[in-house]
């Protein structure tokens, strides 16, 4: 009886070990897939692990910019965040509109999502399918001209860190803070 025992004990801390390595090994391997350089990485990782890997309509401020024509005027930009972990094309898109410079008392008064809904249409729009830089195979800028609505322009260099910009300074910190 003491040697069934001892045999199941020992049968017991071996399975521990073997699903405790198993589990490190997990976390090890999950982790060392993101590329903590990659915003779009890192952005997917928090949509797949916090989000259930679907995020639809999430707006939020995105910070002032002035009209490179009339300095004196300013602008806020306004976006629209969608995430499907499932959806090959377009996995990432973010909508970008404008709209004039709110005031505090319309900061609040409105959410993020009746300002996006007020600004009208779209100024930029950005789509993404994997991770890594902006401009890869895939990805896809539409930018709008005057009044004309948006259409697919060269993805540049300036492109690229405005959309780093867009995720590391306003998305990303504001889907952590909503966790």
């Amino acid at each position: 009886m003491t040697t069934k025992l001892s045999t199941l004990a020992l049968a017991g801390t071996i399975t521990l070990s073997l699903c405790s390595a198993g589990a490190f090994a997990k976390r090890k391997h999950h982790s060392a897939s993101v590329n903590f350089g990659d915003s779009t990485a890192q952005l997917y990782q928090l949509l797949n692990d916090s989000y259930a890997g679907k995020l639809k309509d999430f707006c939020i401020l995105a910070g002032l910019y002035k009209n490179f024509k009339k300095p004196s005027q300013e602008y806020q930009r306004v976006l629209q965040v969608d995430y499907d972990k499932n959806k090959f094309f377009g996995r990432l898109q973010i909508q970008v509109r404008s709209v004039a410079k709110l005031t505090p008392a319309q900061l609040k008064t409105y959410t993020p999502a009746q300002i996006f809904k007020f600004g009208g249409s779209d100024i930029e729009t950005f789509d993404k399918i994997h991770p890594g830089p902006f401009g890869q195979t895939g990805d896809l800028y539409l930018r709008a001209r005057d009044s004309e609505p948006p259409v697919p322009v060269p993805i540049t260099n300036r492109v690229g860190r405005q959309y780093e910009n867009l995720l590391t300074n306003y998305i990303i910190p504001a889907l952590q803070k909503k966790q």
